[in-house]
């Protein structure tokens, strides 16, 4: 069980980390909003997704591609006019008297679980699942690799925050959602 867990967690960490949106997203959510609420809004979003790779992974392969491209311009569009209007004092540091922890993981897991279906690392803990015929190994091992992948890019997020401006971040994250809303239109095919 515990190569299983391994292999499983190796190969989908693999999978996530060469080439995936993911770590933009993350990375940029976490230099403009609180880190904490940011890495549990994204695992919880990723824990979900590997869910539903595990268990209804075939079915997800056998979906239009065009769908899910779609879905996924459609939520980084959204995201991009989101951060671009929202005023700069409410994206600092949090305003007494209330709390944006629940509002960043909202827009974390948002950004996550609507984005990048049938992704790679999906993929692999789908054809996992199968080969293992042990669903909660495979989730727990797939879960973990994307909570490792939401964690360093949080860290890396946080890092840029130290150099960069409030307004330098929100334009930045701005184009990076603009960016990835038009590479997954570009996959839309009807």
């Amino acid at each position: 069980m515990l190569v299983q867990l391994a292999s499983v967690y190796v190969a989908v960490l693999g999978a996530e980390i060469v080439g995936d949106k993911t770590l933009y997203t993350v990375g940029s959510l976490a230099a403009r909003r609180r880190v904490s609420a940011v890495v549990a809004g994204a695992s919880v979003a990723v824990a979900a997704k590997m869910a539903a790779a595990v268990y209804f992974g075939q079915f997800l392969a056998r979906l239009p591609p065009f769908v899910l491209a779609l879905a996924s311009a459609v939520t980084f569009a959204g995201l991009a006019v989101s951060v671009w209007l929202r005023r700069p004092s409410t994206l600092e540091a949090p305003v007494p008297g209330r709390d944006t922890s629940g509002r960043a993981a909202s827009l974390a897991f948002a950004a996550i679980f609507f984005t990048e279906w049938a992704d790679p690392g999906q993929m692999a803990a789908a054809l996992l699942s199968a080969r293992y015929r042990a669903p909660a190994v495979v989730l727990l091992g797939a879960t973990l690799a994307v909570v490792s992948k939401v964690v360093i890019a949080a860290t890396v997020g946080v890092s840029v925050r130290r150099w960069v401006s409030d307004t330098g971040l929100r334009f930045f994250t701005t184009i990076v959602c603009t960016v990835m809303c038009v590479l997954a239109a570009l996959q839309v095919e009807i």
